[in-house]
C-alpha cells in the first residue's frame, strides 16, 4: 500500500496482567485502520507466558508483536517507595533507552480501551 505507515505501540505487563493486556491489545486490533501497520512492543518480565497471551488474540496481517524481557535489576538500587508499584510502573520512563531506534511511539497502560 502506498499510504502504509507503521505506528509503534508500547505496553507493559507481567503474568498478573495478561488478561488486561489482552483486552487492550484486542481493543487496539478491533479499532485498527486497514492501511496502518501496528508494531506492538510489550515490555514483560522474564517469566511472562507469551503463549497464554496469544491464545485469545486474532492477529491481523497489519500487526506485529515483539516482547522485550525486563530484568528485575534493571533499576539497580533505585528505591521504590511502595509495594503497589512494580518495575513496570517505571519502565515507561526508560522507553527511549530501551527502544532507541524508535523516534516516537504510543504508550498505553494495560487498562486502556482503544
Amino acid at each position: 500500500m502506498c499510504n502504509e505507515k507503521e505506528i509503534p505501540v508500547v505496553l507493559t505487563a507481567d503474568n498478573n496482567y495478561i488478561i488486561p493486556l489482552t483486552v487492550t491489545a484486542m481493543s487496539l486490533l478491533k479499532s485498527a485502520k486497514g492501511n496502518t501497520r501496528y508494531r506492538i512492543i510489550v515490555l514483560v518480565d522474564e517469566g511472562f507466558d507469551e503463549n497464554e497471551f496469544f491464545r485469545s488474540l486474532n492477529i491481523s496481517d497489519n500487526t506485529s508483536f515483539s516482547f522485550i524481557r525486563i530484568k528485575k535489576n534493571l533499576l539497580g538500587n533505585a528505591c521504590i517507595y511502595s509495594e503497589a508499584y512494580s518495575i513496570f510502573t517505571y519502565c515507561r520512563l526508560l522507553i527511549p533507552q530501551l527502544l532507541p531506534e524508535i523516534e516516537k511511539c504510543i504508550y498505553l497502560d494495560t487498562d486502556t480501551v482503544v
